[in-house]
Protein backbone atom coordinates (compact mmCIF):
# COMPACT_ATOMS: atom_id res chain seq x y z
CA UNK A 1 0.00 0.00 0.00
CA UNK A 2 2.36 2.54 0.28
CA UNK A 3 4.13 1.65 -2.86
CA UNK A 4 0.77 2.02 -4.27
CA UNK A 5 0.72 5.55 -2.61
CA UNK A 6 4.16 6.84 -3.27
CA UNK A 7 4.12 5.79 -7.38
CA UNK A 8 0.92 7.71 -7.34
CA UNK A 9 -1.68 4.75 -8.08
CA UNK A 10 -4.14 6.18 -5.67
CA UNK A 11 -3.96 10.54 -6.48
CA UNK A 12 -7.12 10.56 -8.21
CA UNK A 13 -9.30 8.97 -5.73
CA UNK A 14 -7.62 10.70 -2.97
CA UNK A 15 -8.24 14.00 -4.63
CA UNK A 16 -11.85 13.80 -5.87
CA UNK A 17 -14.32 14.02 -3.52
CA UNK A 18 -14.62 12.69 0.17
CA UNK A 19 -11.15 11.68 0.28
CA UNK A 20 -10.53 8.74 2.11
CA UNK A 21 -7.04 9.99 3.07
CA UNK A 22 -6.74 9.14 6.88
CA UNK A 23 -7.55 5.26 6.75
CA UNK A 24 -5.31 5.05 3.41
CA UNK A 25 -2.70 6.68 5.24
CA UNK A 26 -3.30 4.91 8.48
CA UNK A 27 -3.48 1.31 6.65
CA UNK A 28 -0.61 1.83 4.83
CA UNK A 29 1.35 2.83 7.82
CA UNK A 30 0.26 0.56 10.77
CA UNK A 31 -1.22 -2.34 8.24
CA UNK A 32 1.83 -3.88 7.91
CA UNK A 33 2.24 -4.32 11.98
CA UNK A 34 -0.40 -7.36 11.79
CA UNK A 35 1.35 -9.44 9.80
CA UNK A 36 5.33 -8.87 10.67
CA UNK A 37 7.22 -10.94 13.17
CA UNK A 38 7.12 -9.77 16.66
CA UNK A 39 10.40 -7.55 16.75
CA UNK A 40 9.33 -5.98 13.70
CA UNK A 41 5.69 -5.47 14.56
CA UNK A 42 7.08 -3.73 18.06
CA UNK A 43 9.79 -1.42 15.60
CA UNK A 44 7.11 0.01 13.91
CA UNK A 45 4.56 0.98 16.54
CA UNK A 46 6.85 2.47 19.01
CA UNK A 47 8.16 4.59 15.50
CA UNK A 48 4.22 5.47 14.93
CA UNK A 49 3.25 5.91 18.44
CA UNK A 50 6.74 7.59 20.23
CA UNK A 51 6.22 8.45 23.64
CA UNK A 52 3.09 6.66 24.04
CA UNK A 53 4.45 3.64 24.09
CA UNK A 54 7.93 5.00 26.83
CA UNK A 55 6.92 3.87 29.90
CA UNK A 56 7.31 -0.06 27.86
CA UNK A 57 11.02 -0.27 26.99
CA UNK A 58 11.33 -4.54 26.60
CA UNK A 59 10.16 -6.43 23.91
CA UNK A 60 6.50 -7.71 24.46
CA UNK A 61 5.78 -11.56 24.88
CA UNK A 62 2.91 -10.62 22.65
CA UNK A 63 1.19 -8.27 19.95
CA UNK A 64 -1.39 -8.25 18.19
CA UNK A 65 -3.46 -5.24 15.74
CA UNK A 66 -6.80 -5.23 14.41
CA UNK A 67 -7.35 -2.67 12.41
CA UNK A 68 -11.07 -1.13 11.95
CA UNK A 69 -12.73 -4.13 14.35
CA UNK A 70 -16.10 -3.80 14.56
CA UNK A 71 -18.44 -3.63 17.16
CA UNK A 72 -22.15 -2.40 17.79
CA UNK A 73 -23.54 0.17 20.60
CA UNK A 74 -27.39 1.09 20.52
CA UNK A 75 -27.64 -0.15 16.76
CA UNK A 76 -25.20 1.96 15.40
CA UNK A 77 -21.49 0.38 14.33
CA UNK A 78 -18.60 1.18 16.28
CA UNK A 79 -15.15 1.22 14.67
CA UNK A 80 -11.47 2.54 15.61
CA UNK A 81 -8.59 2.37 13.28
CA UNK A 82 -7.24 0.21 15.26
CA UNK A 83 -7.09 -2.02 18.50
CA UNK A 84 -3.70 -3.15 19.39
CA UNK A 85 -3.31 -5.96 22.36
CA UNK A 86 0.09 -6.00 23.95
CA UNK A 87 1.08 -8.43 26.47
CA UNK A 88 4.40 -7.50 28.49
CA UNK A 89 6.09 -9.81 31.00
CA UNK A 90 4.56 -6.71 34.07
CA UNK A 91 0.89 -7.24 32.23
CA UNK A 92 -1.36 -6.37 29.18
CA UNK A 93 -1.72 -3.45 27.47
CA UNK A 94 -5.09 -2.48 25.63
CA UNK A 95 -4.68 0.42 22.62
CA UNK A 96 -7.61 1.89 20.99
CA UNK A 97 -6.60 4.04 17.86
CA UNK A 98 -8.56 6.38 15.65
CA UNK A 99 -6.84 8.72 13.31
CA UNK A 100 -7.99 11.83 11.84
CA UNK A 101 -6.58 13.45 8.88
CA UNK A 102 -8.74 16.80 7.77
CA UNK A 103 -11.89 15.57 8.71
CA UNK A 104 -13.50 15.80 12.27
CA UNK A 105 -15.12 13.63 14.74
CA UNK A 106 -18.39 12.38 15.01
CA UNK A 107 -20.43 13.40 17.73
CA UNK A 108 -19.52 10.64 21.02
CA UNK A 109 -17.47 9.23 18.36
CA UNK A 110 -14.21 8.61 20.97
CA UNK A 111 -16.37 8.09 24.25
CA UNK A 112 -18.48 5.30 21.94
CA UNK A 113 -14.85 3.71 20.97
CA UNK A 114 -14.20 3.54 24.91
CA UNK A 115 -17.22 2.06 26.30
CA UNK A 116 -16.98 -0.72 23.35
CA UNK A 117 -13.16 -1.31 23.63
CA UNK A 118 -12.19 -0.71 26.74
CA UNK A 119 -10.52 -3.84 28.59
CA UNK A 120 -11.75 -3.91 32.49
CA UNK A 121 -8.88 -5.27 34.69
CA UNK A 122 -6.05 -4.39 31.72
CA UNK A 123 -4.78 -1.08 31.55
CA UNK A 124 -5.89 1.01 28.23
CA UNK A 125 -5.17 3.91 26.42
CA UNK A 126 -7.11 5.61 24.41
CA UNK A 127 -4.27 7.21 21.37
CA UNK A 128 -5.78 10.06 18.81
CA UNK A 129 -3.48 10.63 15.77
CA UNK A 130 -4.06 13.75 13.90
CA UNK A 131 -2.91 16.58 12.21
CA UNK A 132 -3.49 19.23 15.02
CA UNK A 133 -3.73 18.90 18.55
CA UNK A 134 -6.57 21.03 18.54
CA UNK A 135 -8.56 18.61 16.47
CA UNK A 136 -8.59 16.36 19.43
CA UNK A 137 -8.82 18.68 22.55
CA UNK A 138 -11.93 20.50 20.75
CA UNK A 139 -13.69 16.83 20.53
CA UNK A 140 -12.08 16.21 24.28
CA UNK A 141 -13.72 19.40 25.38
CA UNK A 142 -17.43 18.69 24.13
CA UNK A 143 -17.39 14.96 25.10
CA UNK A 144 -16.29 16.05 29.06
CA UNK A 145 -19.35 18.07 28.77
CA UNK A 146 -21.60 15.72 28.54
CA UNK A 147 -20.00 12.90 30.16
CA UNK A 148 -18.97 14.48 33.15
CA UNK A 149 -21.48 12.34 35.88
CA UNK A 150 -21.55 9.26 33.94
CA UNK A 151 -19.16 6.37 35.54
CA UNK A 152 -18.69 3.83 32.88
CA UNK A 153 -15.87 7.05 31.89
CA UNK A 154 -14.06 6.74 34.64
CA UNK A 155 -10.56 7.01 33.49
CA UNK A 156 -11.35 7.85 30.55
CA UNK A 157 -9.38 11.55 30.79
CA UNK A 158 -6.47 10.08 32.16
CA UNK A 159 -6.31 7.10 29.36
CA UNK A 160 -6.40 9.49 26.33
CA UNK A 161 -3.04 9.77 24.53
CA UNK A 162 -2.12 12.48 21.49
CA UNK A 163 0.08 11.92 18.54
CA UNK A 164 0.73 14.00 15.63
CA UNK A 165 1.12 13.20 12.25
CA UNK A 166 4.44 15.24 12.27
CA UNK A 167 5.49 14.05 15.12
CA UNK A 168 5.14 10.48 13.59
CA UNK A 169 6.94 12.13 10.10
CA UNK A 170 10.05 13.20 12.48
CA UNK A 171 10.37 10.16 13.76
CA UNK A 172 10.56 8.43 11.03
CA UNK A 173 13.19 11.04 10.09
CA UNK A 174 15.33 10.10 13.01
CA UNK A 175 15.20 6.72 12.76
CA UNK A 176 17.58 5.97 10.26
CA UNK A 177 19.74 4.31 11.95
CA UNK A 178 20.46 0.61 13.09
CA UNK A 179 17.17 -0.28 11.24
CA UNK A 180 16.44 -3.96 10.06
CA UNK A 181 16.53 -3.74 5.91
CA UNK A 182 12.77 -4.78 5.80
CA UNK A 183 11.78 -1.88 8.17
CA UNK A 184 14.36 0.92 6.72
CA UNK A 185 12.24 0.22 3.73
CA UNK A 186 8.86 1.18 5.46
CA UNK A 187 10.76 3.84 7.19
CA UNK A 188 11.81 5.58 3.66
CA UNK A 189 8.13 4.81 2.21
CA UNK A 190 5.99 5.56 5.28
CA UNK A 191 7.99 9.37 5.44
CA UNK A 192 8.21 9.88 1.57
CA UNK A 193 3.92 9.56 1.81
CA UNK A 194 3.72 11.99 5.08
CA UNK A 195 5.78 14.33 2.95
CA UNK A 196 3.49 13.75 -0.04
CA UNK A 197 0.46 14.80 2.18
CA UNK A 198 1.68 18.21 3.56
CA UNK A 199 3.40 17.02 6.77
CA UNK A 200 7.31 18.23 6.16
CA UNK A 201 9.81 17.74 8.80
CA UNK A 202 13.30 19.32 9.01
CA UNK A 203 16.36 18.61 6.77
CA UNK A 204 18.77 20.42 8.02
CA UNK A 205 21.49 22.23 6.15
CA UNK A 206 23.84 19.22 4.93
CA UNK A 207 21.79 18.90 1.62
CA UNK A 208 22.70 22.46 0.86
CA UNK A 209 26.30 22.61 -1.32
CA UNK A 210 29.15 24.43 0.02
CA UNK A 211 30.37 27.48 -2.11
CA UNK A 212 34.36 27.49 -3.21
CA UNK A 213 33.68 30.67 -3.31
CA UNK A 214 30.97 33.89 -3.21
CA UNK A 215 28.94 34.14 -5.96
CA UNK A 216 29.42 37.16 -8.20
CA UNK A 217 27.17 40.28 -7.93
CA UNK A 218 27.26 42.91 -9.59
CA UNK A 219 26.95 46.67 -8.02
CA UNK A 220 23.84 48.34 -8.86
CA UNK A 221 21.76 45.14 -8.14
CA UNK A 222 19.94 43.62 -5.20
CA UNK A 223 20.97 40.61 -3.23
CA UNK A 224 20.37 38.53 -0.97
CA UNK A 225 23.79 39.17 1.23
CA UNK A 226 25.53 42.20 -1.28
CA UNK A 227 29.30 41.61 -0.22
CA UNK A 228 31.11 40.60 -2.90
CA UNK A 229 34.73 41.28 -1.25
CA UNK A 230 36.40 41.77 1.83
CA UNK A 231 39.92 44.01 2.70
CA UNK A 232 41.02 43.78 6.55
CA UNK A 233 39.98 45.53 7.87
CA UNK A 234 37.08 46.43 5.84
CA UNK A 235 34.15 44.99 4.26
CA UNK A 236 34.17 46.32 0.70
CA UNK A 237 30.13 46.23 0.41
CA UNK A 238 28.68 48.03 -3.33
CA UNK A 239 25.64 49.63 -3.37
CA UNK A 240 22.84 48.78 -5.30
CA UNK A 241 19.37 50.64 -6.84
CA UNK A 242 17.34 48.44 -5.15
CA UNK A 243 16.17 47.05 -2.15
CA UNK A 244 18.15 44.10 -0.36
CA UNK A 245 18.13 42.17 2.71
CA UNK A 246 21.44 43.42 3.49
CA UNK A 247 22.63 46.31 1.44
CA UNK A 248 25.83 49.04 2.29
CA UNK A 249 26.83 52.08 0.73
CA UNK A 250 30.18 51.42 -1.19
CA UNK A 251 33.21 52.64 0.34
Amino acid sequence: MLQTLTKGKLRAVLNRGREPREDTVFGAMLGCAAYQDLQSSWSVLRIVLGEVLSPWNGLPDSLRVDLWRRRKLDGRFVEPDAVIDIVFKSGPLRLILEAKWDAGFHEKQGSRQWLCFRQNQIETLHVFLVRTPEQATRHWDDEDRSLELDARFAGWKEGRRLVTWNAVATRLQQASYGLPSHIEHWRRDALRVLNMFGEKTFEGFDHLAALDRPPAISAGAPAFFNATAFAWPYAIIPATSAPAFFQGAAQ
